[in-house]
């Protein structure tokens, strides 16, 4: 949490080029259940909604919460 309240505040003068996945918890909830009702529980799934870069990330918290 620090290193994004770092990069929020403009502490490095570059940003790493990492990227997440992300998936609203409502999503990740109901796949859980789908998961459980299902024949495939041998299998891995992956579930995302997309990847974000670590710097849009980061733009989005210091827009909607600031420095």
């Amino acid at each position: 949490i620090k290193a994004i309240k770092d990069i929020m505040i403009g502490k490095y003068p570059a940003v790493p080029k990492f990227y997440f996945g992300m998936i609203d918890v409502r999503d990740l909830a109901d796949a859980h259940v789908k998961a459980l009702q299902s024949d495939i529980h041998k299998e891995r799934i992956i579930i995302t909604e997309g990847v974000h870069k670590l710097k849009d990330i980061t733009q989005v918290l210091h827009d909607e919460f600031g420095s």
